[in-house]
């Protein structure tokens, strides 16, 4: 399996990079990772100019950006995880402009003729950790994937978060190691059904 990791933390060591190493050490050989840390890369805001429209096949954006990296790795990939805290009940900017820009240059949907998903039958899932109880910090942006997801032509394999509830007390702890393992298995799980 070809995995995308888009991981969107200005904490290059924090609570989201920590939940990455403990899903990605349980991945066996069979798993191919590329993973783009977004807050290192030069990324531009979609502008909605519709030049990716005048292609169906390519990506064709207006912006001369490390954006075609994520784009030609997507479209390489079986499975897209994305990765980011919530600190406003949405993912972070650099991945709302990654989601803006790929809605966009994949989905040739907007031009003078309708066209198609070059992402269609791709797999994503999400990778989230927040303060708040769950049902009130990563329920809208799991719920925003899930349109994303119906909307691109994308299969959603699920989401998975976890809450720090105080910042004097480690995030890591046995019990999030072993949700943090259980979803690798979901992941490894599709993997193998691939095959």
């Amino acid at each position: 399996m070809k995995l995308l990791i888009l991981f969107a933390s200005p904490r290059p060591e924090g609570n989201t990079a920590q939940l990455l190493e403990k899903i990605t050490k349980r991945f066996d050989d069979s798993v191919e990772v590329t993973r783009f840390d977004l807050y290192k890369m030069n990324l531009k805001s979609c502008i909605a100019c519709l030049r990716c429209q005048k292609v169906s096949d390519g990506f064709n954006c207006v912006h001369d950006d490390d954006m075609q990296k994520i784009f030609d790795a997507a479209l390489q990939s079986d499975l897209i995880l994305f990765a980011t805290p919530i600190y406003s009940f949405y993912c972070m900017p650099p991945m709302k402009m990654v989601l803006d820009r790929l809605v966009y240059g994949m989905c040739k949907y907007y031009g003078e003729t309708m066209g198609p998903s070059l992402w269609a039958g791709k797999t994503i899932a999400l990778v989230s950790t927040f303060g708040y109880p769950e049902e009130k910090a990563s329920d809208l942006l799991t719920e925003g994937l899930v349109r994303y997801a119906k909307h691109n032509k994308l299969n959603f394999l699920g989401a998975y978060g976890e809450r720090q509830r105080s910042y004097r007390e480690p995030f890591m702890n046995e019990a999030v190691e072993k949700r943090a393992e259980a979803f690798a298995d979901k992941l490894m799980a599709y993997d193998d059904s691939l095959n």
